[in-house]
């Protein structure tokens, strides 16, 4: 007798098959992020709330100082490179003359050795335009307790990499910070400056 045949007639079926675990690891990892990114922010709310529910009266006495010594106005505003290189106004208490442009133009104008050094650092080590009251809150970093208002506002952070004063200031091994929010004070730290930052 011929032997029947093995294969059958109509449409094959299709195997079944499932999503592989590896594909929901993606969106596990996105969840924690989140959830890591809504704990900092909270951290730092409390963090900020604290600070001017228990010193804001230090607060108060810097920025009375500053009016005081040197007039108006108190806060100083520096665009900084923040989030994605995004730019915002970081908050300082003055340290300097109101009029410290035109006492530096002055300044580099008349003296050839100090023109040069800032050319090369964009700093001088004995800045005239820096008031008495100004060396005071720069050497405490008192100047910095503007920032925890843009803490609240979430231009900024408690801890963190520092954000650079223009986009020419990012290095390639600080490129990678442009996708963090960057934090008040000195790089990597909560306040206090480094001795670049003294100057």
């Amino acid at each position: 007798m011929p032997e029947k045949s093995q294969h059958t007639s109509g449409p094959a079926k299709e195997a079944t098959t499932f999503p592989s675990a590896d594909l929901a690891l993606p969106t596990a990892a996105a969840s924690r992020a989140q959830w890591a990114l809504a704990v900092k922010r909270t951290v730092d709310i409390v963090g900020a709330l604290s600070f001017f529910l228990r010193l804001g009266w230090l607060y108060i006495a810097v920025w009375w100082m500053v009016l005081l010594t040197t007039g108006r106005p108190a806060i100083y505003r520096h665009t900084r490179i923040g989030k994605n290189g995004k730019e915002f106004a970081c908050l300082k208490f003055r340290s300097m003359v109101v009029d410290g442009d035109r006492v530096l133009a002055e300044l580099l104008a008349s003296d050839l050795a100090l023109r040069k050094e800032w050319e090369e650092t964009h700093k001088l080590r004995n800045d005239p335009r820096i008031t008495r009251f100004g060396h005071f809150i720069r050497k405490t970093s008192l100047d910095e307790l503007p920032q925890f208002w843009n803490v609240l506002r979430g231009d900024m952070r408690l801890v963190g990499p520092r954000a650079p004063s223009c986009a020419a200031n990012w290095t390639s091994a600080t490129a990678c910070m442009r996708r963090s929010t960057p934090a008040c004070g000195p790089e990597s730290r909560g306040f206090g400056r480094s001795a670049a930052d003294r100057i």
